[in-house]
């Protein structure tokens, strides 16, 4: 018998214990951000909002958009300093993270891995200025409208049971 047929089951269960330690780390060691997002003035969930959390460059570093019901949840990266939430019709909004607690990252403080932040958007007043429109008819009329709309009403009062004949 070769001798990494010996070795086979070994590695395997050295592989299985090794992916199964990584797996539980990573979940102590997840954080996420969750809340909702609301319309300042009346308190109404903003669907569709983009919530994206930036590193201290500025980049997106985790991205969601909020459900119908305002709701959104974002994985949490060490590296997350803000949150920055964008919606058409609303002005955006940048806020600045509560620091991660630093028994969360070696997986011991539990209530710490969630955080809740429920962000109001302020909405973007519309300055629509009033405006007459003045144009000069479009269509021609024609000389045969009344044989056309004759036509019409001949056309909605046939009974539907003769086209299905055909088929």
């Amino acid at each position: 018998m070769s001798a990494s047929r010996v070795f086979a089951p070994c590695r395997a269960a050295a592989l299985s214990a090794s992916i199964a330690a990584a797996w539980s780390s990573a979940s102590a060691q997840s954080l996420e951000i969750r809340g909702i997002v609301r319309d300042s003035a009346s308190g109404s969930p903003v669907a569709g909002a983009v919530v994206m959390e930036l590193d201290a460059r500025g980049d997106a570093v985790a991205r969601a958009v909020t459900r119908a019901n305002g709701q959104y949840r974002l994985a949490r990266p060490a590296s997350g300093r803000q949150l920055h939430i964008v919606r058409l019709g609303f002005r955006p909004a940048t806020i600045a993270l509560p620091a991660v607690a630093s028994g969360t990252a070696s997986g011991t403080a539990s209530s710490a891995a969630l955080t809740t932040l429920d962000i109001q958007l302020v909405l973007v007043p519309r300055a629509l200025q009033a405006m007459d429109v003045v144009a000069a008819r479009g269509c021609p009329v024609r000389s045969d409208r009344n044989e056309a709309l004759a036509l019409l009403d001949q056309a909605s009062t046939v009974d539907p049971e003769i086209f299905k004949q055909g088929v």
